[in-house]
């Protein structure tokens, strides 16, 4: 199998030095709390759309131990748009230990903080700490794979045997840049989709640009979709006083969006994608459309009348819902139902 010698990695960091983009998070001094964040909210979404996210976060939560001392829903409000919540979550009680014991300065100690995995330790150690641990992200093994013409990257033995070859090339004066190159390289000339071969530092010692780059690695088989139809329930109460309001729940731990306030509906979780009704009556407004990882799901909205039977509710106003900082945090298919609602007032407001 072809391996990295010196002149590649010669060619990489100098490369990167010349064209990386220009992140907050990427400092002489990098600071671990932000290296740490922009990591972990990266796992899930795209660059160009995490940047409000970082900087809204940290003017709630300026340091570690502001997070640390914060409440979860507090936490909740600012990852409101972000997704995959857990990811909120093991932040937030990761936060708690730092603020205690201090940033740790080994990979291990890392792994056992919650959520965190080898990836996120060996992007945080090595960019803050000088630690020579190579990550193992979905740009670095497609960068690997075609630089290798090996197809079946995706096994652990390829993983296993190519950590083993990054490793041996890096030390701790070139950890961080070695590793934020790699990453770099596959977000900007080596994607998924298409490839700038004639601009990469690799490509006089690339096996598969001798081929053909996008033929590796082979494609991952997808897990099938799984259909979710659910209903889900609008109470709604008129006060005089003050504009409409909606009854909410908080949904229950493990299921989807955990923690977050829904309308009270039959949505799951993965286990237990859907929770019927006894029996549900009333009009139909509409229906949304939602994708988590692979299950599609659709939830019907329903106008109630009898709410008396929802426990731990809340009757939350729609001018306040739809205000800059709603005063809980709304999971996704709460926005997306919010939107039926209002179609739905507005055209009895025309009648």
């Amino acid at each position: 199998m072809k391996k990295l010698d010196d002149s590649n990695v010669r060619a990489l960091l100098n490369w990167y030095q010349k064209n990386h983009r220009s992140f907050p998070w990427r400092k002489k001094n990098p600071d671990p709390y932000h290296v740490w964040l922009a990591e972990v909210m990266s796992q899930q979404t795209q660059m160009a759309s995490l940047l409000p996210y970082f900087y809204k976060f940290l003017e709630k939560f300026p340091t570690v131990h502001k997070l640390a001392l914060a409440s979860e829903p507090q936490v909740m409000s600012a990852w409101a748009g972000l997704g995959y919540y857990s990811r909120a979550r093991n932040l937030h009680k990761a936060a708690m230990l730092i603020s205690k014991n201090g940033f740790p300065k080994t990979l291990e100690g890392w792994i056992e903080l919650p959520g965190i995995g080898p990836y996120t330790a060996a992007a945080v150690t090595s960019q803050c700490f000088g630690l020579a641990e190579p990550v193992w992200d979905g740009n670095v093994l497609r960068v690997a794979a075609r630089f290798t013409a090996t197809q079946n990257a995706y096994s652990a033995e390829f993983k296993t045997t190519m950590l083993g070859d990054l490793k041996k090339r890096m030390n701790s004066k070139n950890a961080s840049h070695f590793n934020q190159a790699l990453m770099e390289l596959g977000a900007t000339v080596c994607m998924p989709k298409t490839v700038q071969c004639q601009i990469c530092p690799l490509e006089s010692n690339c096996a598969g640009r001798k081929k053909n780059p996008l033929d590796y690695p082979s494609v991952k088989s997808r897990k099938a979709s799984i259909d979710v139809h659910s209903r889900s329930q609008i109470f709604f109460k008129n006060d005089p006083k003050k504009s409409m309001s909606v009854l909410l729940v908080r949904r229950q731990t493990g299921d989807w969006f955990s923690g977050l306030w829904d309308f009270p509906g039959e949505l799951g979780s993965v286990g237990e994608p859907v929770r019927k009704f006894k029996k549900i009556s009333g009009k139909k407004l509409g229906q949304i459309k939602h994708s988590i990882t692979h299950h599609r799901i659709t939830a019907e909205a329903w106008v109630a009348k009898d709410a008396g039977r929802i426990q731990e509710g809340k009757w939350i106003s729609l001018d306040a819902l739809f205000s800059e900082n709603p005063p809980v945090p709304l999971a996704t298919t709460a926005k997306k139902l919010l939107r039926i609602v209002v179609r739905h007032l507005d055209k009895k407001i025309g009648e």
